[in-house]
């Protein structure tokens, strides 16, 4: 018996001296409540009382996601305070988050659930804009500053209104990571977008008419992103309309003069034009005397609609940096060419550089072939190649283009003047219709194609006028057909 009591009281303490060893999981964590914000929930609990205590798992589910496991979001806080935020949240989502403690032999049980709405970020939409009032005096910069991280806040909206028609500048500045700048209607149509630069900085500055308009800031990539937003307003004159109310017209084989009034602004010209007639449209400045305007552009063509028409737009086609544009309507009726300044552009604020603004000349004409060139610039062209050769020409002036029948172009090696920076300005069909869209200047090119039908077609080459300031954009290429296997 005495055996027996000894070996009980031998048990007995082994087991009291194990539950109370320093090999215990944590104490478990207590009371955890919460704090919540569009952007961040705030998780606090109380102390365990334990000195074991190395860090925190917290654990987190969204109450949409099927089962009732809670996933790991942090396995360990790395440190004792009964606090942790969480910034990584989908927007108005519904969280459930639990939370156990650490120490060096393992876990504690859970504590107890709490679940939490995400509120919903207060300026994401146009109905909940931060308002900036009416900004028609606004001559001096005003600004404001927000961040966007794009997970909970996505996004923020700004409104302003104007009274009368003004120039708006709208700059977004100091962004750590990649965020867009829009201009928005009140429906939502993005009237300018901004969402690439090689800049840390994005802006834009165009004419608005009497009304509200929304400015968007939009997260591009993961992070925390703080900005700034600039903005101000000009004072608007304009002698043309841009649209199909202008005053403004041009007759055939006549001409119109202009002005470019402030940066952004398009001047609308008339005229009636008839299906299958081949015209030129020809906007001068300061390279040929008919103007102060020292880089012009044609922003395009419109229908008696209104309708913009595919590739019909140029800067440097014409003479020096002048633009010209040759088009053949495929229905009469009265149409629409819009002047416009190739801008130069000033990182700085809202003015851009020299040629933005000036006086100018629109000419209308019917189209022939220029002599003094090798090859023109419309389905009249004398070049040709057939697959599986090459062809060498010359782009002879500043803003000329040749048609040539072609799949694909390299711009190769010459014992003369090569071209340094070439550009393919499109394919045609044998009615010169366009079938494709330009091709950015490489240092070799390379295009394929595949028609959809078989017969012949046009390849435009020219230099491109992004390099027209280097000189790099007139001497020999050479052009080579091959067919592709699939």
């Amino acid at each position: 018996d005495d055996a027996d009591n000894e070996e009980s009281l031998t048990s007995t303490a082994t087991d009291e001296v194990a539950a109370g060893a320093p090999t215990d999981p944590a104490g478990s964590p207590r009371n955890l409540t919460y704090t919540a914000t569009y952007t961040a929930v705030t998780l606090s609990w109380d102390d365990p009382a334990d000195d074991s205590i190395t860090g925190y798992q917290i654990l987190r589910r969204n109450r949409q996601d099927a089962g009732d496991h809670l996933g790991v979001l942090v396995d360990d806080t790395g440190r004792a305070r009964q606090t942790y935020t969480d910034k990584d949240l989908e927007p108005r989502a519904e969280h459930e988050y639990q939370v156990k403690a650490r120490n060096e032999h393992g876990l504690s049980l859970a504590s107890n659930s709490v679940s939490v709405d995400v509120p919903a970020d207060p300026d994401a939409t146009r109905e909940t804009a931060i308002d900036l009032g009416d900004i028609t005096g606004f001559t001096s910069l005003h600004g404001t500053s927000g961040s966007v991280n794009n997970r909970s806040d996505q996004q923020d909206y700004y409104k302003f209104r104007v009274s009368e028609s003004r120039i708006i500048y709208v700059k977004l500045g100091h962004l750590d990571v990649d965020a867009g700048l829009y201009l928005e209607d009140p429906q939502g149509k993005k009237l300018k977008i901004r969402d690439s630069s090689w800049t840390s900085e994005r802006w834009f500055e165009t004419p608005v008419e009497r009304g509200t308009y929304f400015i968007l800031v939009k997260a591009a990539e993961d992070g925390d992103n703080s900005y700034t937003l600039r903005y101000q307003v000009k004072n608007q004159t304009d002698d043309y309309a841009r649209w199909t109310n202008t005053n403004g017209s041009v007759a055939f084989n006549g001409s119109s003069t202009g002005s470019i009034d402030f940066t952004g602004d398009r001047d609308w010209f008339a005229t009636d034009l008839t299906a299958g007639q081949t015209y030129v449209f020809m906007h001068q400045g300061s390279p040929t005397d008919h103007g102060t305007l020292t880089d012009t552009a044609i922003t395009g063509i419109f229908d008696p609609d209104g309708q913009p028409i595919r590739w019909t737009s140029d800067d440097d086609s014409g003479v020096g940096t002048n633009a010209k544009v040759v088009f053949t309507p495929t229905e009469t009726g009265s149409y629409y060419i819009e002047a416009s300044a190739h801008k130069r552009i000033d990182w700085d604020g809202p003015s851009v550089g020299p040629g933005a603004q000036g006086t100018y000349t629109v000419f209308l004409s019917e189209y022939t072939s220029d002599d003094s060139d090798d090859y023109s610039n419309f389905t009249d062209t004398t070049g040709a190649i057939e697959v599986g050769s090459s062809v060498q020409a010359e782009i002879e002036t500043v803003g000329d283009q040749s048609y040539l029948f072609a799949v694909t172009s390299d711009f190769e090696t010459s014992d003369q003047r090569q071209l340094a920076h070439g550009k393919i300005y499109g394919i045609y069909d044998d009615d010169g219709n366009a079938v494709s869209d330009p091709v950015d200047q490489q240092w070799e090119m390379r295009w394929e194609f595949r028609p959809s039908n078989s017969g012949k077609y046009f390849v435009s080459i020219g230099g491109d006028e992004l390099f027209n300031s280097w000189g790099e954009t007139t001497g020999i290429y050479q052009l080579t057909v091959t067919e592709e296997e699939d």
